[in-house]
């Protein structure tokens, strides 16, 4: 280890707490302020306590490495299908979550020490949320670890983000003459058929968050996420969230509105000029008109239109591929979720189990996409789980 870096962690909210000063000091994603964090740690089932590394060099602090320990399934999965499963103890580190001086050095000794509190048998493995590949903290988490404790199968992801014109003209510009047709005739067809009672509103702040997150459940219910278990739920833990993403400033969300009823909508967050899209979704009874591109368009528009004082640069949209996320990006990369084992009997069958799943989806994903079947199989998974939601949300 550099001899220059010390590296210190926190594992209590008592001592995440006095750190305040530092983790503020620093620029980070949303998802690892401090607040927003701390709200996580104290609502989330399974969260057993934080685990923040602080690397200082010469004594001043240089970076952070944001997490968690928890309980986790390290799980058999190929594709939507979960076939087993089995607990442990995981160090998780968040998406987003290493925050300063990204070096080599930090990234190095974060995993060192990482390492350390797996061999003193703090956890069963360490995982880190969907690391960009081609980053030193990617790169050694993946060649650092010994055989058996390395994770030899990771799933990459495309992660796509636009730069923002700067009007609504130039948004055009950007865009291919298909796009704007399609965009134009699906919107027009969409208030023909509804007596032109169709509204985009945008939502910010505290004042209307209860009507907000009423209103994107009623459309969360009805999607293929929540047939799965997933994407957006008005729970405690949600609302938690929310309340301090609003209250900071950040939250901004996008309903579509048709007869008076809420048929699609867009979460994002708003920080330091990027505008992160978080929670997506529709009424599949409004299918036939596009309702979420139709949704994004209109609150570009709206984005582009906004004072300079107000102005964002880049939207990014967050990972997995998706028709509208290849028609607007600008800028694409690919990051992938990482393991780390424990030196113990234990992690060693959880690293086959995690390995042979993913090995599975890998190989699968490989064949099916030869035969270009990938996005027919998806569409009608998606088409069984949709009445799964709509008869829970009855």
């Amino acid at each position: 280890m550099n001899d220059q870096i010390t590296v210190q962690v926190c594992r209590t909210v008592e001592e995440v707490q006095k750190i305040r000063p530092i983790w503020t000091s620093f620029k980070c994603h949303p998802n690892s302020h401090i607040d927003f964090y701390l709200t996580v740690i104290k609502s989330l089932q399974g969260i057993l306590r934080p685990h923040v590394l602080i690397l200082h060099r010469d004594g001043i602090p240089d970076a952070m490495l944001v997490g968690r320990l928890e309980r986790k399934n390290v799980e058999f999965r190929v594709g939507y299908k979960s076939f087993f499963q089995s607990p442990a103890r995981s160090l998780t580190f968040i998406y987003g979550g290493f925050i300063g001086n990204a070096s080599a050095d930090n990234a190095e000794c974060s995993v060192r020490a990482i390492m350390q509190s797996l061999r003193d048998g703090e956890a069963d493995v360490a995982f880190f949320n969907h690391l960009r590949i081609g980053t030193p903290l990617y790169e050694l988490t993946t060649q650092f670890p010994g055989f058996l404790s390395r994770d030899h199968f990771q799933a990459p992801q495309a992660h796509r983000s636009m730069r923002l014109p700067t009007s609504k003209a130039q948004f055009e510009a950007a865009v291919s003459a298909r796009f704007r047709r399609h965009d134009r005739y699906y919107y027009k067809k969409l208030v023909l058929d509804h007596a032109g009672d169709v509204q985009v509103r945008h939502f910010s702040g505290t004042h209307e968050l209860n009507r907000v997150i009423n209103d994107v459940d009623n459309i969360a219910r009805k999607t293929y996420q929540r047939g799965l278990g997933a994407g957006f739920a008005a729970n405690n833990e949600m609302r938690g969230r929310l309340k301090v993403e609003a209250e900071n400033g950040w939250l901004q969300t996008f309903i579509l509105y048709v007869r008076g009823e809420p048929c699609a909508f867009w979460m994002c967050n708003l920080c330091g000029g990027q505008l992160y899209s978080g929670f997506m979704g529709y009424d599949p009874a409004f299918a036939e008109y596009s309702p979420g591109l139709l949704l994004i368009t209109r609150a570009i528009d709206e984005l582009t239109s906004q004072n300079s004082d107000q102005r964002i640069e880049q939207i990014d949209w967050g990972l997995g591929d998706a028709e509208y996320k290849t028609r607007l990006s600008t800028e694409n990369w690919e990051e992938a979720s990482v393991y780390i084992f424990a030196p113990t009997a234990k992690a060693i069958v959880l690293n086959l189990l995690h390995g042979g799943g993913a090995a599975i989806d890998g190989a699968a994903k490989k064949i099916l996409a030869k035969t270009a079947l990938v996005a027919k199989i998806k569409k009608s998974w998606r088409e069984r789980l949709r009445p799964v939601a709509r008869a829970e949300a009855s």
